[in-house]
């Protein structure tokens, strides 16, 4: 596996993240890239490094906000 490598499209799909996500991540240094011609190639090796440091990926729970009351509108005399 040292020399596996992985295309953006595949390390998203490995992760369970949508494709904007995993190039936010590759953009925002959390994995090595490598460019060949016009594709960037993730190490597979990050990605299981990834994934067994047990950071959170995909959905998460949805918390609900609690809903401010609105003041009546000013009546108009």
């Amino acid at each position: 596996m040292a020399d596996e490598w992985l295309t953006q499209e595949e390390a998203a799909e490995k992760l369970h993240v949508a494709l904007d996500t995993m190039r936010r991540y590759v953009r925002e240094g959390r994995f090595a890239r490598t460019k060949v011609g016009k594709r960037y190639l993730i190490p597979a090796r990050a990605i299981e490094e990834f994934l067994q440091s047990g950071l959170q990926t995909g959905p998460r729970e949805v918390v609900p906000r609690p809903v401010k009351k609105k003041s009546p509108a000013p009546r108009k005399r």
